[in-house]
């Protein structure tokens, strides 16, 4: 790992074993890029507090479990409380019984300033989850928008109920496709 001006950058592919804990974006105004890593067996192959890069990744999340048999709720890459993260060139995964391969909600603070490009994400009840939900005035979300998030040129595969939910969220999308028939998906 090299660290230069308050950033980390992995160079080399390497595989994560569940027991060592997946990269996290840091405190807001610090940055964590991830590249070229190999994730599987966490609850969250990425999850994401602030900025941070995750690029050129394989990321699949199959069948984990807590040591009590408890199966949470997981996402390849999520994000809570972000500005400024890019999600280029990768490949993510998540089981069809859970939320997405890339969720981003704003149950903790706002999201904004995000770029999905490039990848291939599949599985999930949808491949991409974005939410901006405050459907209560007692909403953790409530004054936390999700806005600025652009999803460009990435294939989608099979999900539970399709390939995106989006839910009070500001979004633009283009040159998306659908893996199967190369046909156009979540375009604005």
């Amino acid at each position: 790992m090299h660290e230069r001006a308050g950033r980390a950058r992995i160079h080399a592919l390497r595989q994560l074993e569940p027991h060592i804990k997946p990269a996290s974006g840091g405190a807001p105004g610090h940055t964590r890029d991830t590249g070229q890593e190999i994730i599987h067996g966490f609850e969250h192959g990425v999850e994401i507090r602030g900025r941070a890069k995750v690029l050129d990744s394989y990321i699949s999340l199959t069948d984990f479990r807590y040591p009590d048999g408890t199966v949470p709720h997981f996402d390849a890459v999520c994000g809570w409380s972000v500005n400024g993260v890019v999600v280029r060139h990768n490949t993510l995964t998540a089981p069809p019984d859970q939320t997405a391969a890339v969720n981003f909600t704003n149950d903790f603070g706002s999201i904004n300033d995000v770029l999905i490009d490039n990848n291939y994400l599949s599985g999930g009840g949808y491949a991409l989850y974005v939410r901006g939900d405050a459907t209560s005035p007692h909403s953790p979300a409530l004054g936390k928008p999700v806005k600025n998030i652009r999803v460009t040129n990435n294939q989608f595969g099979t999900s539970q109920w399709g390939h995106a939910s989006v839910v009070q969220a500001e979004i633009s999308a283009s040159g998306n496709i659908e893996q199967a028939t190369g046909l156009p998906t979540l375009t604005d």
